[in-house]
């Protein structure tokens, strides 16, 4: 498992670094208070990584919520055993 880890570490990061050479422009980024001129590939890479925590934050949410129902069902069923078993 862990070498999984560091090999889809080091994909991302070979793929940043594509990335970065295949776009060497700059874009002017205007981010509400001002404006600033940044190259592109930074601004591809936020994106991607914003969007990859956001999948994260998203992702993390349904699985608390189905855990929760999770165990509210296995607390009604051990009630139904209790209930079955007692008569």
């Amino acid at each position: 498992m862990r070498f999984l880890k560091l090999l889809i570490v080091l994909v991302v990061m070979i793929l940043g670094v594509v990335i970065a050479e295949m776009n060497p422009g700059t874009v002017v980024l205007n981010y509400g208070l001002g404006t600033k001129e940044v190259p592109l590939s930074l601004v591809l890479i936020g994106a991607i990584g914003l969007g990859a925590v956001l999948g994260m934050i998203v992702s993390g949410v349904l699985l608390l919520r189905l855990k929760y129902k999770n165990a509210k069902l296995q607390r009604e069923v051990g009630k139904v055993q209790v209930i079955t078993h007692g008569s």
